[in-house]
């Protein structure tokens, strides 16, 4: 980002870089089975329905 190409860089995940890395290192995925895999072995199943206090 010092450089002027790198101030042309996009770096929001609807950047392109960005987007191309979360594919890449497999971080994105629109298979919901996986979805849901990752939800329930990070233990976030129904966190919405979870009270905080």
């Amino acid at each position: 980002m010092e450089t002027k190409e790198g101030r042309r860089n996009r770096y929001t995940f609807a950047g392109a870089e960005y987007f191309e890395h979360m594919k890449e290192v497999g971080l994105y995925t629109m298979d919901v089975k996986e979805i849901e895999e990752r939800i329930e072995k990070a233990g976030l199943r129904d966190v919405f329905k979870k009270k905080l206090v």
